[in-house]
């Protein structure tokens, strides 16, 4: 997978986790979500393999989902299909697909007929939704005097994966306007601004985001960026991409950041995952006591 694509395929999976019910809703799937459920089946072979998340609702039924930045045609559904297989057989649930097709994805292959039997997954196309109209609605929901809740602020982390003419810097600046005015639960706050700041800093380009910087400074996570001087380690961590585990710059960052933004702020920013993060955590405790 491409390296830009992993940071967007984290921040997905971190949405999923944090909102869960509000993208359900979202992307109209009925039911009601009373848990989540294990990514990680083994293999009769002992191959393991990772989905990217999965929902258990309250008929007793898994909801899986895949986020995908790229098209891979049969093999990706032959890859999917074996996920539902294998986690159905060891859990014993009927499972659901549905992929989140981001980017100028149109036409994915969705179907693949193989000796007397179909697979198929639920497409869903975030080429298909309308950034413009996302923001209209918001809007005129405001006019209107109506308060806005979670669930109409968690779509706007998605705003940057949308189709529609709205430029990039405007919907990471609306979001965050949206974001400071209305009252929301702080750790509610801090990773819908999280997982906008991490898909700004895939979407945008270094001048645009030095645009932006007045604004971010203006929150809660801004002010532990921009305070501790870690937004820019954060775009040139970045920017060199994760090679051969941990690139040092993304080391560097995710290490000056621990015990300053919360954790799911920084898997969400730097698209590590969480048991790198708990290795730096114990790299970084070992130092300190050797300091000491």
């Amino acid at each position: 997978m491409d390296k830009r694509n992993q940071t967007e395929d984290k921040v997905l999976k971190r949405a999923a986790k944090c909102f869960a019910d509000e993208l359900l809703r979202y992307f109209n799937i009925t039911g009601t979500v009373s848990g989540i459920a294990p990514t990680e089946s083994i293999h009769l072979e002992l191959h393991r393999m990772y989905e990217d998340f999965n929902l258990i609702m309250d008929d007793g039924s898994w909801i899986h989902f895949e986020f995908q930045s790229s098209d891979g045609g049969v093999a990706d559904l032959r890859r999917f299909r074996t996920y539902e297989a294998v986690t159905s057989q060891q859990y014993g649930v009927p499972v659901t697909t549905y992929v989140l097709y981001s980017g100028q994805i149109r036409q994915p292959k969705t179907e693949l007929t193989e000796g007397l039997n179909t697979y198929r997954i639920h497409p869903i196309l975030m080429s298909d939704r309308n950034a413009n109209d996302l923001f209209e609605n918001l809007q005129r929901k405001k006019d209107c005097g109506e308060p806005l809740t979670k669930e109409d602020l968690v779509p706007l982390t998605l705003s940057l994966l949308m189709g529609g003419a709205m430029p990039m810097e405007d919907r990471v600046t609306q979001t965050f306007r949206y974001l400071q005015e209305e009252p929301l639960e702080k750790e509610d706050q801090r990773n819908l601004e999280a997982l906008t700041y991490a898909l700004a800093t895939k979407f945008l380009d270094q001048s645009a985001m030095k645009k932006l910087e007045g604004m971010i400074k203006m929150t809660e996570l801004g002010q532990m960026l921009y305070n501790d001087g870690l937004a820019d380690g954060i775009r040139q961590g970045l920017s060199q991409g994760i090679s051969q585990g941990i690139s040092q710059g993304i080391r560097q960052v995710v290490q000056n950041s621990i015990g300053v933004i919360p954790d799911d702020a920084i898997l969400a920013i730097t698209g590590i995952t969480p048991e790198q993060l708990q290795e730096l955590k114990e790299e970084k405790a070992a130092s300190d006591d050797i300091s000491e």
